[in-house]
């Protein structure tokens, strides 16, 4: 069973699964507004509208990404590691690469994409790498699709409310404690 995005929207920490998959939509809607201002910047140049979404689109990103990857890979994989059946362990284990692997790749691209937007909004007038963006996004779909069909719902299998319990305040305390590095 998939987690419902649309449902949960508005999901907390206290509801992992559901904070999970509305990210996940929350980001579909940032990819959207990313290509958006690839396509318009070259023929319209920046005017403030475009100026205050790519800065929306640098924000959410620039919190957003490595914290979601974390809660992922430090939080939620690891809890399915120790959860999951011997008979399912290798695919586990397949989809665990895969996934981690990609957020590497993302976390490259978003980076080419980052400076771009960031000269856009100091004034600089640049040419967004089409290439760039299209892979990023081509990409970071397919993985959203990855985590939404098979990720969550094999979390949702194995997780009972104790555990869905414990890995809300294990992402809440990895949080806590990323928060206090940066202070």
């Amino acid at each position: 069973m998939q987690v419902n995005f649309q449902q949960h929207a508005g999901a907390g920490i206290d509801q992992p699964l559901a904070a999970l998959s509305a990210c996940h939509q929350n980001i579909r809607v940032h990819l959207d507004t990313l290509l958006r201002l690839v396509e318009q910047v070259p023929r319209r140049g920046a005017d403030s509208e475009t100026l205050q979404q790519a800065r929306g689109v640098v924000d959410y990103f620039g919190k957003v990404l490595a914290r979601h990857h974390a809660d992922e890979e430090e939080c939620l994989l690891p809890m399915l590691q120790n959860l999951m059946p011997d008979r399912g362990r290798a695919a586990l284990d397949c989809l665990q690469r895969e996934l981690i692997a990609e957020h590497e790749h993302l976390l490259r691209y978003w980076e080419l994409i980052a400076s771009w937007l960031r000269a856009l909004e100091e004034g600089k007038t640049s040419v967004p790498d089409w290439d760039v963006t299209a892979r990023f996004v081509t990409m970071y779909r397919h993985h959203l699709d990855a985590e939404e069909y098979r990720l969550l719902p094999l979390a949702e299998r194995l997780l009972g409310p104790a555990d869905l319990a414990s890995l809300a305040h294990a992402m809440a305390e990895r949080r806590v404690k990323a928060n206090e590095t940066r202070a």
